[in-house]
């Protein structure tokens, strides 16, 4: 990473970002969908959640039942923010189809290799023209969304942290 990212925390810092980007239309706090469609009407919207932390089990191991359940909840985003007329990408969701193929023909990445999938996110993170970063449990201390939110923030694309609404139909 360039400057900024030579400055950015390791770990999730949020309240160092906010003020870092106060005053600035790049990080946006407590939006609304409606908002961040808006924001990224003309290009892709990278829809940053969390993931390798909330897939495991007890004992580090990847568990298949809790992939699935943050491939849904990343689903239900996508969903809402295409109904607000935006046009999401979701890693996640995308990625689903790939450890699917991998467990099934027995070779592929790890579900849980890091520069492995950080690698693969990147042409879909330059293909976005906004990163929105939804209420998911775990989103604040996700170390893949703060290493995502940073690295658009270094290159000048807007971040939406979108706000908790008071009741979003089953998600987290």
């Amino acid at each position: 990473m360039g400057h900024f990212g030579r400055l950015a925390p390791v770990d999730p810092d949020w309240g160092w970002l906010r003020e870092t980007f106060a005053g600035s239309n790049l990080l946006r706090v407590d939006c609304h969908v409606s908002d961040v469609c808006g924001i990224g009407s003309d290009r892709v919207i990278y829809l940053a959640t969390p993931y390798s932390r909330e897939v495991v089990g007890p004992n580090g191991q990847w568990l298949p039942d809790l992939h699935a359940s943050m491939t849904r909840v990343a689903g239900w985003w996508s969903g809402r923010l295409s109904v607000e007329g935006g046009t999401p990408i979701s890693p996640i969701i995308c990625a689903d189809h790939v450890i699917r193929y991998a467990q099934s023909a027995g070779q592929g990445p790890d579900p849980l290799d890091d520069p492995w999938w950080s690698s693969w996110c990147l042409p879909l993170m330059r293909a976005a023209g906004c990163f929105a970063v939804p209420p998911i449990t775990g989103w604040d201390r996700s170390r893949g969304v703060w290493r995502e939110v940073c690295w658009a923030l270094e290159r000048g694309v807007p971040v939406c942290l979108i706000a908790r609404p008071a009741a979003i139909g089953g998600a987290q």
